[in-house]
């Protein structure tokens, strides 16, 4: 077989011929057989001649059969031309593409014929009829059936992506779980949905917006009458609590493929849900009945206490009125967990409200996303203040301190201002300031010095805003305070006597004080009987039945000297064989240094001389009727001595006729 398009010459010569002959308008001389239609690969549906969309992508390659009856010798040829119609009619078809000759002989080997329809001409979205015009070896035209086919380029909804599936309402729990055998989805209807049409859903544990070509479907079939599908629970389970996301593919015949645009999401707890979930509470609500400024200084913390069923993972989400605050998860820590409420939601929530404002608190678990609750209650909220009004915005809230509010000048005994040395020693000090703007009598102004209250200075306001006012420091405050050269004073302002009050604050003054005897306190020896001795009698602890025998001094405390946690505190213990005067006895000396904590310093302790066989006991053989013992103590920083306290001693024992009987009495 020799085969090539016809020349243009060729081609010129049959155009003639057939006009000539009148064949292109004359009836179709009859055919020997009826000539088979053509065929092409990638045809997916033979009863409507659906092509597979990959077929659109290219030239149509048209497969022509062995007609009847084909030329045997060399000198013989036949052609073929293409023809087409997108409608269908039989009036309406058109040559497309070159008339291929072909030399004889032909042979049925030689069969199909192959022929390329240009892609160029399929239609995207619609229906093709392809024939071809044989011209024999004897110059007879026929036209074969035609080859009804379906070009379909075009997605199930088109170039928009396709919406989320359907999901059921509420959480995925095992009980809908086993009742439903799966998850139940419902596929949005589109239009141009046919038989034939299928899906592949996915269910997955995270997802991503960039475009993913999915693979390993949890589901497949035909799309259903009524658009429901099902993932199995055997793809469920398996992947256990969260939140999953769930995206499809629909394809039609012709295998075009659908887009995504979002995923359905599903949250999924197939572990015991949470239970009994109990109102959060606010302790400092509870405690005066209304959260005031000063919890907000300090820190508002909602409590959630111990639900049924908690799990380290679950999720914590308090709203503190319609403000929800930062998750927080469960982890292992024990109930009641603690969760602070920012200062700034705080503030917003109260708003511009004046007094008590009732406000909603809550909150939710989250299992993966799934949320349970909430739990709710009320609380009273106040932080309104009087005084001057404090900036907007209150970039410092909620520090009490209103610029507005000018701080004190105190005034020495001696006439110094803001300073008080050695000669105001004993003697009282003056507070003046001017009385602040929006000052109304009945107010209640309080004084602080070293930030310790002074009762005895309450001042409840009868001046107007402007008029200096003072008020006396007592020497016992300025002593108690204790020697600072940056000692904080200042006062507060609030509506009324209830502590419950908001105060505002005034500036902070800072005064020097060099005026407190630095002298550490005396020490005390315990156990001194009637007759003002330290006898054996006083070995014995009578608090500790257990307590070895010792001598025990009481340590003052030692806060007013501004000894820090950590300070050093030196003991030592000396008796002397006399009252007054005498020898040291040197064997029974005892030096111990002690590291104080904050306790010690507060409140003193007791020292204890012991082992009584080191330090007690050799003192009967040198002053077997009476002697002196004494006690002193140093601390190193800052460097006090402190004065030594002095005591007549004897161990005499008239029972034993010598040194104490150790049988505790």
């Amino acid at each position: 077989m020799n085969t090539s398009p016809s020349t243009p010459q060729q081609t010129r010569a049959i155009s003639a011929r057939r006009k000539h002959l009148n064949l292109q308008d004359a009836p179709l001389s009859p055919a020997l057989v009826d000539l088979t239609k053509p065929d092409v690969d990638g045809i997916v549906d033979r009863t409507d001649g659906t092509l597979h969309k990959d077929c659109l992508k290219a030239d149509l390659i048209l497969k022509i059969p062995a007609w009847p009856e084909l030329q045997t010798e060399p000198d013989d040829y036949s052609t073929v031309q293409l023809q087409f119609t997108l409608t269908g009619a039989e009036d309406n078809y058109t040559a497309i593409g070159p008339t291929h000759r072909y030399d004889g002989p032909l042979e049925a080997s030689d069969f199909p014929l192959l022929l390329p329809f240009p892609q160029a001409s399929l239609p995207r979205n619609g229906k093709l009829w392809v024939r071809y015009e044989l011209e024999d070896h004897r110059g007879e035209l026929y036209d074969s059936t035609p080859l009804e086919l379906i070009c379909d380029s075009v997605a199930p909804w088109g170039d928009e992506p396709a919406p989320p599936l359907n999901t059921p309402p509420g959480v995925i729990n095992d009980a809908y779980l086993t009742g439903n055998n799966g998850i139940e989805l419902d596929i949005p209807d589109y239009v141009d949905r046919a038989a034939g049409d299928t899906y592949q859903v996915f269910y997955l544990k995270n997802w991503s917006e960039d475009d993913t070509d999915y693979e390993n479907p949890s589901a497949v079939g035909p799309v259903p009458d009524n658009l429901k599908i099902k993932i199995p629970d055997t793809v469920v389970r398996p992947l256990g609590d969260g939140r999953f996301y769930i995206v499809y593919y629909l394809f039609d015949k012709a295998q075009n493929r659908s887009r995504i645009r979002l995923p359905a999401t599903v949250d999924v707890v197939l572990t015991p849900e949470p239970a009994a979930l109990l109102p959060p509470s606010v302790p400092q609500a509870e405690t005066d009945g209304v959260v005031n400024l000063a919890d907000a200084q300090v820190g508002v913390h909602v409590h959630i206490l111990e639900y049924a069923n908690h799990r380290p993972e679950d999720t914590i989400v308090v709203t503190w009125g319609s403000t929800p605050l930062m998750q927080e998860q469960v982890g292992s820590r024990g109930f009641p967990i603690r969760i602070l409420v920012p200062s700034d939601i705080l503030q917003d929530e109260y708003g511009t409200a004046t007094g008590r404002k009732s406000t909603s608190i809550s909150y939710q678990v989250l299992r993966g996303q799934a949320p349970y609750g909430p739990a709710q209650r009320d609380v009273d909220v106040d932080f309104s203040v009087v005084g001057p009004v404090r900036p907007n915005p209150d970039t410092d809230w909620p520090d009490p301190v209103n610029a507005k509010i000018f701080a004190p000048v105190i005034t020495s005994h001696t006439g110094v201002v803001d300073q008080i040395t050695t000669p105001d020693r004993g003697e009282n000090a003056s507070l003046t300031f001017d009385v602040f703007e929006g000052a109304v009598d009945g107010q209640v102004v309080d004084f602080y010095w070293n930030s310790t209250l002074l009762p005895y200075a309450r001042w409840v306001v009868d001046q107007a805003p402007g008029t200096p006012k003072t008020v006396t420091v007592l020497w016992q405050t300025i002593q108690d305070g204790g020697d600072n050269l940056a000692l904080p004073v200042y006062y507060t302002v609030r509506a009324s006597e209830d502590p419950n009050d908001n105060a505002q604050q005034s500036i902070t003054k800072h005064i020097k004080v060099e005026v407190v005897d630095k002298t550490p306190d005396d020490l005390e020896f315990l156990g001194i009987n009637s007759r003002g001795w330290l006898s054996c009698a006083s070995i014995w602890d009578p608090d500790d039945p257990t307590a070895l025998p010792a001598i025990r001094i009481q340590v003052p405390p030692c806060h007013r000297l501004n000894v820090q946690p950590g300070a050093t505190m030196t003991l030592t213990w000396e008796v002397y064989d006399q009252e007054v005067g005498g020898n040291l006895i040197t064997t029974v000396t005892k030096t111990e240094s002690v590291l104080l904590d904050a306790e010690q310093i507060n409140n003193g302790f007791v020292w204890r001389v012991q082992p009584y066989e080191d330090h007690i006991r050799p003192i009967y053989d040198v002053a077997p009727s009476r002697g002196r013992a004494e006690v002193s103590y140093v601390i190193d920083t800052p460097s006090l001595i402190s004065n030594t306290t002095a005591n007549k001693i004897s161990i005499a024992d008239q029972g034993t006729g010598s040194s104490c009987d150790l049988n505790r009495p």
